[in-house]
């Protein structure tokens, strides 16, 4: 069963987008919105606190919850870079939802998060299969558990209400 809907995929990236731009607001940091010229830098843009601006990439991985894997796009069918291989954000936050009124934000350094996704060593713990429109894309696919036991990503649970 395909969960691919271009309408309804949009509207819940960008609520997730305003989700992660919240949380960060929260923290006193200001945050905006990049213009589409600027989105291969990512989502956000987020400065303040004394410190260097930085850009965040969103990912909402609707299927996550169920499936217990987070899902890296890397190439479409032409071969070419997309996705995590291809962004030049600071740092990637996927969220995920929890339950109907809290998301896990999972909070990578994006280079750190490619060479764990690269690493041959890591081979065993990842796994790529072809999704996407018309199974158009790359993926690869990494258990929450992977993750978590190999501490690639920081993790928060926050209060925030996204479509499960």
């Amino acid at each position: 069963m395909a969960y691919y809907f271009f309408v309804k995929d949009l509207k819940d990236g960008n609520l997730a987008e305003e989700v992660v731009a919240e949380f960060y607001r929260e923290m006193e940091y200001d945050v905006e919105t990049l213009e589409r010229a600027r989105q291969i830098e990512g989502d956000l843009e987020v400065s303040g606190k004394g410190k260097k601006p930085f850009t965040v990439e969103v990912k909402f991985d609707r299927m996550a919850k169920d499936t217990g894997n987070l899902c890296f796009e890397v190439t479409n069918k032409k071969g070419d870079l997309t996705g995590i291989a291809k962004t030049q954000a600071d740092v990637v936050v996927y969220i995920v939802s929890k339950d109907e009124q809290s998301v896990n934000l999972f909070t990578f350094d994006t280079e750190k998060l490619r060479a764990y996704l690269y690493d041959t060593a890591n081979v065993e713990k990842i796994r790529q299969v072809k999704g996407g429109d018309k199974k158009a894309f790359t993926l690869m696919l990494v258990s929450i558990d992977n993750i978590l036991a190999d501490g690639i990503a920081h993790v928060e649970e926050i209060n925030a209400e996204l479509p499960i």
